[in-house]
């Protein structure tokens, strides 16, 4: 399905958002790295980082990678929110933990569970499913470099959101995963100036789709 979303929606915008995007990298004077487009990133998300992994991403210097979204907003270094995952897990997740029925996205897309499990099974891997919220996640490179060994990119198998693909298939790959204390970080209601403001101890913030005023004066 997702491989199938990407190619329907990427003939009609996927063009001239990139030329939109590059553009704008030029004029700011930055070196374009990976530059992509990925709709519905409930469904890719996991593969997006695969795609940049596999192109580019591992040639460069790095040691874990966080996926963090335009509506995630931080009032600390990360390296002062992420540092003590970073050294105690392979992959740390918002809202990490089995996936129950009571889950919207459960068995959404509908067969998406059975589907998975069978992916899990025919790899002699645990069945066992997790979700997460995908956005503020932190996964190794020593993660994406199994993944591109196995030749696991997640662009259409196992079939189902990125929110359970990802923490599942890395937890059932025995990767030490954590879940993310970030008790800021949630779907919604999005967090206000003020909420920021009278919270800045907590680092991290989700969503935060209106500029603040600190950032209007950049």
């Amino acid at each position: 399905m997702s491989h199938a979303i990407d190619n329907r929606v990427g003939a009609f915008t996927s063009h001239t958002k990139l030329i939109e995007l590059r553009n704008k990298v030029q004029r700011e004077g930055l070196q374009t790295l990976c530059a992509d487009f990925t709709p519905m990133v409930l469904y890719n998300g996991d593969h997006a980082i695969m795609h940049w992994f596999n192109i580019s991403g591992k040639l460069l210097d790095f040691d874990y990678l966080i996926c963090y979204e335009p509506d995630i907003y931080t009032t600390k270094p990360l390296d002062a929110i992420y540092g003590g995952y970073a050294k105690s897990y392979d992959a740390c997740f918002n809202d990490y933990s089995k996936a129950t029925p009571s889950w919207h996205f459960f068995e959404y897309p509908p067969g998406s569970n059975r589907a998975t499990r069978k992916w899990l099974r025919q790899r002699k891997l645990p069945t066992a499913l997790y979700r997460c919220i995908f956005g503020g996640n932190i996964v190794s490179r020593s993660v994406l470099e199994r993944l591109e060994k196995l030749e696991i990119d997640f662009s259409g198998e196992p079939y189902c959101v990125a929110e359970m693909r990802l923490p599942t298939v890395l937890t059932a790959m025995g990767f030490r995963c954590g879940r993310l204390n970030f008790p800021f970080h949630r779907y919604r209601p999005e967090w206000s100036e003020e909420e920021i403001g009278a919270n800045e101890d907590a680092g991290i913030f989700h969503p935060v789709k209106t500029l603040t005023s600190a950032e209007k004066k950049h």
